[in-house]
């Protein structure tokens, strides 16, 4: 099962998502889905999430 289209739309809540915790949780939720998948297109993709998850760190 491809996770990664279920993955893309957490990521695109989080535009619309005015609070840093909120995203945040979303965020935690994308990385939980992708962790431990074999294909090249969802690692990329928990790299992608688990960066921005570092930047909203920040702001917390």
């Amino acid at each position: 099962m491809d996770l990664v289209p279920h993955a893309l739309k957490l990521l695109n809540i989080c535009t619309s998502v005015a609070s840093y915790a909120n995203i945040e949780k979303i965020l935690n939720i994308g990385i939980c889905i992708l962790r431990g998948s074999q294909k090249s297109s969802a690692k990329e993709l928990l790299r992608r999430i688990e960066s921005i998850n570092a930047k909203v760190l920040c702001f917390l």
